[in-house]
């Protein structure tokens, strides 16, 4: 079992597309309700290592803001769980890589947040100051010990937007600059939080323009064999690359891990099965489930676990029929490999994607030259 966990509601930023606001509203460095005291988190560590939990990712909020956090990643390893933490990077100094350092066999990812290999494109996104931050704090990782990690644990994620896009260039001559960074994921944006309100100013809307950066991407990463990317895109868009550019994006069947492998904890000790809120929202507003009794404060794990709610979540996620309703990608020959989200599925708000046709279109172009 694997748990998302947003360890606190609070952050030094406010980035124009935060999914976070979407449950604890605007972000803020100071508390706007308490959270969890240590000797409660502990408690909740203890009970996820009795039940079997290999591993868990911090999220925010920034994770580095409670004074406490690297007590609870070294309490973490005491009890001999992995863990991995999102980070904008503004608090990573020494003396944090010092402590994390000592813990490092049970680092399992340290996440930098980064939008734009400038200023003027990353602040744009993700508040003034934040890309001075972003990259001093990971070239701090970097460069120290942890930057040399089996694994290569020291990661970067990015979000596609218009901004970007024009201007991805800049981006990856930065990380040119960091030779010990050997790994990138490249994301959409996600509609949920901030960016229903800066989707049109944000959201890549042309298919035609998506596949293009991610062309572009692919095809710089290729001439880097040290490095591993992931990128966004549905099977066929990612066989299509695997084609051009030899590479080797996994394709494999995927379903929702949500409530089988996967469990979220949020900022005020409240589990789910999953962490995207709109799902949850969704699940409730529907009345498919009834999220009771699902405070850790109160219940243990396997009792949330094993809960009518968690079941009727799961019984509703993994319906074959929900799945069978994903026409006309029913007939695609990646059908099985490609993950559509239940919840998307039962709102009729998936269609073949644009960037599929395209991808075929020039796979057929590829194929025939």
């Amino acid at each position: 079992m694997f748990v998302k966990w947003d360890i606190t509601q609070r952050c030094n930023l406010s980035c124009s597309h935060c999914t976070a606001v979407e449950t604890y509203g605007e972000m803020t460095p100071i508390f706007k309700e308490p959270e969890l005291e240590f000797e409660e988190i502990k408690k909740i560590i203890d009970d996820f290592a009795i039940n079997g939990v290999k591993a868990i990712h911090f999220l925010g909020g920034e994770p580095l803001i409670r004074k406490d956090f690297f007590d609870i990643l070294e309490y973490c390893a005491k009890k001999e769980i992995r863990f991995g933490i999102n980070t904008n990077g503004g608090y990573f100094g020494m003396k944090q890589i010092d402590r994390l350092s000592k813990i490092s066999d049970y680092i399992a990812d340290i996440t930098f947040s980064i939008d734009g290999g400038d200023e003027e494109t990353n602040d744009l996104v993700r508040s003034r100051g934040s890309f001075k931050g972003v990259v001093r704090g990971l070239q701090n990782v970097l460069n120290s010990p942890l930057g040399l990690l089996p694994g290569n644990p020291v990661n970067t994620n990015t979000c596609l937007t218009k901004p970007l896009v024009k201007n991805i260039d800049k981006l990856l001559n930065l990380f040119d600059t960091m030779p010990n960074l050997k790994r990138m994921t490249f994301t959409t944006l996600e509609i949920e939080g901030g960016a229903k309100e800066t989707q049109n100013k944000l959201e890549v809307d042309d298919p035609k323009e998506l596949i293009d950066v991610l062309e572009k991407i692919v095809a710089w990463a290729s001439k880097r064999p040290h490095l591993t990317i992931s990128v966004p895109g549905a099977p066929k868009v990612l066989n299509y690359l695997n084609k051009k550019y030899n590479m080797n994006f996994p394709i494999q069947e995927n379903n929702c891990p949500a409530g089988s492998v996967l469990s979220y904890v949020d900022a005020r000790g409240k589990m789910y099965p999953c962490n995207r809120w709109n799902v949850i929202n969704f699940i409730e507003d529907n009345g498919i489930a009834k999220w009771e009794k699902n405070d850790l404060h109160d219940n243990k794990f396997e009792d949330i676990y094993n809960s009518d709610s968690w079941k009727q979540f799961f019984r509703f996620a993994h319906n074959p029929a929900i799945m069978s309703q994903r026409y006309p990608c029913n007939s695609c020959e990646f059908v099985s490999s490609c993950y559509s989200c239940p919840i998307s599925v039962s709102e009729k708000a998936v269609n073949v994607a644009y960037t599929c046709l395209i991808a075929e279109e020039r796979m057929k172009q590829l194929v025939a030259n």
